[in-house]
């Protein structure tokens, strides 16, 4: 229970920082964009994401690595949305200094790397409980 409450005190204090962000920083012309872009966010997570997460684990019963996966790549993929369209625009390249294409695909690889790390544990461990015997090293000769 205490990593619930500790996780809902970090996401209310990013919530407050964000909002102070959003007020001095972001112009008050660009306000109803930014409420459209939050708004487009919650559309697409509830009528996307969370349907086809839904889905998923109703048909491949996946663990919990893929379920972290499919929802981590979902969040990468939506907060770059901005970025790879404000780099076909900018006016300053060191605004956006890197492609944000090269970003998104290498943060995928490190999800997919992440969940394939944790299915191969999962295996290990699961063949260790079961009494399976783990192949032993290779002898060295002495």
């Amino acid at each position: 229970m205490g990593i619930q409450i500790l996780l809902a005190l970090l996401g209310a204090a990013a919530l407050i920082r964000g909002g102070y962000l959003m007020i001095t920083t972001v112009k008050p012309i660009q306000w109803l964009w930014s409420g459209v872009w939050l708004a487009a966010g919650i559309v697409v997570h509830d009528a996307v994401i969370a349907p086809v997460t839904l889905l998923l684990g109703r048909v491949l019963r996946p663990g919990n690595a893929v379920r972290f996966g499919w929802l981590t790549a979902g969040t990468f993929v939506l907060l770059s949305v901005p970025l790879i369209q404000g780099a076909a625009v900018r006016r300053n390249p060191t605004v956006i200094p890197d492609r944000p294409w090269v970003s998104l695909l290498i943060s995928l690889a490190l999800v997919a790397a992440g969940v394939t790390a944790a299915f191969g544990f999962r295996s290990v461990m699961r063949r260790d409980r079961d009494g399976t015997p783990t192949p032993s090293p290779a002898p060295r000769p002495e």
